[in-house]
């Protein structure tokens, strides 16, 4: 998952509402984890995951480029808590 808020944008709560409607739209869809890519150094973007439920789970070492500069790129997991399966 990737989200994206334009700068003029940002610190207004649309990061928050955008993730929690994927998350709510995904777990509808039966999806069991959702991982989420994001740039080493994006704080605020880690907070709000880590605030949305997501663990940390790795980091790719230089696979991305922007601005003639390598970039790592941090891996965030949410499972979704498995609901309860009665047995008859």
């Amino acid at each position: 998952m990737s989200v994206y808020v334009k700068a003029k944008f940002r610190n207004r709560g649309i990061g928050k509402k955008l993730i929690d409607e994927i998350l709510a739209a995904g777990q509808k869809c039966g999806l069991h984890t959702i991982i989420s890519r994001i740039t080493e150094g994006n704080e605020a973007s880690i907070h709000l995951h880590k605030m949305a439920g997501f663990h940390d789970i790795g980091v790719m070492r230089e696979v991305g480029r922007k601005f003639d500069r390598l970039l790592d790129v941090r891996l965030m997991q949410l499972i979704y808590p498995q609901e309860s399966v009665s047995k008859n």
